[in-house]
């Protein structure tokens, strides 16, 4: 269904079912870069 782990976790982050906390950990373990977090963030801020 998801191509990358980012495409993945952006998905989940949408629908509420991964936290900003949750994020850290995956660039934390090199999982997602800090730039493709800062993109998801954004987004959904707006």
């Amino acid at each position: 269904m998801f191509k990358t782990d980012y495409e993945r976790i952006k998905y989940y982050y949408n629908c509420g079912w991964a936290t900003t906390e949750q994020l850290k950990l995956y660039v934390k373990y090199n999982v997602i870069t800090d730039t493709e977090m800062q993109k998801m963030i954004s987004k959904t801020a707006q």
